[in-house]
């Protein structure tokens, strides 16, 4: 997809899923939108929202399959390309493979705000529908046409809205989530087609196993036979992980599909997430205000962010200098000074180039790649429309610092007992998904707790920093939060 017909969509699409109720009603343009709210109903502005995500899903699985299409012949044409050993062609080709990869993760990004906000905001109800190397297969092969029917015959009733689950990235089962105004609930559906399917669903549905049993005994051949007892499996195990979901939503109780084990909702309802988000729209306000800078940085409470416009390598480079002598190594000579590079010959010189190597080893977090990571909240709640394009059409850079010295400081302070540990040491004999998701600083990691209970500091928490926007304290609270609960229930974590 051309950039400038993907800037158009964005445009069109946000306002859909991000205000279009709002919008209509004007209550930015209100002095008290609350009364106004009072006097609408929640009903009534609810299926005011549904009807801009019915319009935003549309275009979302146009530009979806829009973005397949085009996926399939360049997949093709790398492959003829790799042949041909053709390898400015194979540059081109994967540069563009993995433009349509950023596009196709912005779009189901504005699918997973729709998600978000049908199910207000709970994180813990969100990632129930979950589960592990979740994945979806591309919408030319799988039975999109039969779910686009099924959704608009959903949602030709203004009181009902069906969300097709294959175009978001945040959710693993079912086919459509049905939410439903007037008896104010929602509910996951599966949408099966072809004969095989009818005879499970009815085998299902009426409880009679002969029905699938006299099918199985009238196929000729084995391998027919193996393939609809792979899908009769897998339509049960669909059907039992969205009951659970449903179950844990509803009871606050459930089996976690990453490790199989009993889990129980735990109520943090007492924290309200902190964020410095209007510290970032103002910030963005004051450099789209400067005629002449193209950079501004400015610190939060455990980090410095970095706003960059018409971004570059070099100016990436420059982010990450800046973190190296003002937090870093204040006190330390700089060999660009010392050596004032004019052009790119001054990295032969050792100093320089060792210098260079450990400017650009600093890890800083591209707030870009939030749409590849499907487990948090969407990046479009925390940058304003405009800059949001800018952002995913190559116009702006959003880095994120995290200052580990200072968060290790503020949960001192907290009384956590903060400590670097070894990695390895702390993870061993722990499953892979467990030491996947322990952040790793170097060879350390920090864990936190009390004499009895430690744990250790997972990329859910770190990730609502940097691309949640929520501040360290606000973080530090639910990590206490967390360590109140496993000394009520007297035992360690168990992931």
């Amino acid at each position: 997809m051309k950039n400038s017909s993907f800037k158009k969509e964005l445009k069109q699409i946000l306002p859909l899923v991000l205000s279009y109720a709002a919008d209509f009603y004007k209550l930015q343009e209100s002095k008290n939108p609350k009364k106004i709210l009072d006097e609408i109903g929640w009903k009534k502005f609810a299926d005011k929202c549904h009807e801009g995500f019915k319009l935003a899903q549309s275009r979302i699985v146009d530009n979806l399959i829009e973005i397949e299409k085009e996926k399939t012949l360049l997949v093709a044409q790398l492959k003829q390309a790799r042949r041909n050993r053709n390898d400015k062609k194979i540059k081109e080709t994967s540069a563009t493979l993995k433009n349509l990869s950023l596009q196709k993760a912005v779009f189901e990004e504005l699918a997973n705000v729709i998600v978000w906000t049908i199910m207000r905001m709970d994180r813990v109800k969100i990632k129930s529908f979950m589960q592990p190397d979740m994945h979806h297969k591309s919408l030319l092969t799988g039975n999109i046409q039969s779910l686009i029917e099924t959704a608009t015959c959903y949602n030709k009733d203004p009181n009902k809205f069906a969300l097709i689950t294959d175009i978001t990235s945040c959710v693993g089962m079912g086919d459509l989530i049905i939410i439903d105004t007037q008896k104010n609930e929602w509910f996951l559906t599966e949408v099966k087609e072809g004969k095989v399917n009818d005879v499970i669903l009815k085998t299902l549905s009426k409880g009679n196993l002969d029905i699938a049993q006299n099918y199985l005994l009238s196929l000729d051949d084995r391998k027919r036979a193996k393939k609809f007892l792979k899908q009769f499996k897998r339509v049960i195990d669909q059907n039992q992980k969205s009951s659970e979901a449903l179950k844990y939503n509803k009871t606050g109780t459930g089996k976690d599909l990453f490790t199989g084990r009993h889990k129980q909702m735990i109520d943090l309802t007492n924290l309200v997430d902190e964020k410095f988000t209007s510290l970032v729209f103002q910030a963005l306000d004051k450099l789209y205000d400067q005629s002449k800078k193209n950079e501004l940085y400015f610190p939060f409470d455990c980090g410095v962010i970095g706003l960059i416009q018409n971004p570059t390598m070099a100016r990436t480079w420059d982010f990450q200098h800046f973190i190296y002598h003002a937090i870093l190594h204040p006190k330390s000579d700089c060999a660009y000074v010392k050596y004032k590079p004019k052009n790119i010959t001054v990295f032969k010189n050792p100093e320089v180039a060792s210098h260079f190597k450990e400017i650009t080893s600093i890890p800083i977090y591209n707030l870009k790649s939030k749409v590849f990571l499907f487990t948090h909240e969407p990046v479009f709640f925390n940058i304003p429309t405009k800059q949001a394009i800018d952002l995913f059409t190559n116009k702006l850079s959003i880095y994120i610092y995290f200052d580990l010295n200072e968060f290790f400081s503020l949960c001192k302070k907290e009384k956590l007992k903060p400590s670097l540990e070894n990695y390895e040491k702390s993870v061993q004999g722990e499953p892979k998904h467990v030491r996947d998701n322990v952040v790793k600083f170097g060879d350390k990691c920090l864990t936190y707790g009390t004499k009895d209970i430690r744990v250790e500091f997972m990329h859910g928490l770190l990730f609502r920093v940097v691309y949640e926007f929520q501040t360290a304290q606000s973080v530090i609270k639910q990590m206490k939060g967390m360590i109140k609960y496993l000394q009520a229930q007297k035992r360690r974590p168990r992931y």
